[in-house]
């Protein structure tokens, strides 16, 4: 996976993210922990998300992704 951009998933891990693909992006956990986080928050919204849409059909729910840098080929934040 090339590292192009950090960020929050959910609002509260962070991941590194590549967008080489922008209609499907890779994300990975920034530290150890954050894969079971992940898992967890990704549980999470996928539950609230079908509640939702049984109560409303016609909602559209957004992936809640937080960009908080860009990085360069290395890995390194660019500006930072």
């Amino acid at each position: 996976m090339r590292r192009t951009h950090k960020g929050l998933m959910y609002g509260v891990v962070p991941c590194y993210f590549d967008f080489t693909n922008r209609e499907c992006p890779g994300v990975e956990g920034r530290f150890i922990g954050c894969e079971a986080l992940l898992t967890f928050c990704d549980l999470v919204f996928e539950i609230t998300c079908y509640l939702v849409t049984l109560a409303r059909p016609e909602y559209e729910p957004l992936f809640p992704i937080k960009l908080t840098g860009t990085l360069d080929w290395d890995g390194e934040e660019i500006g930072g």
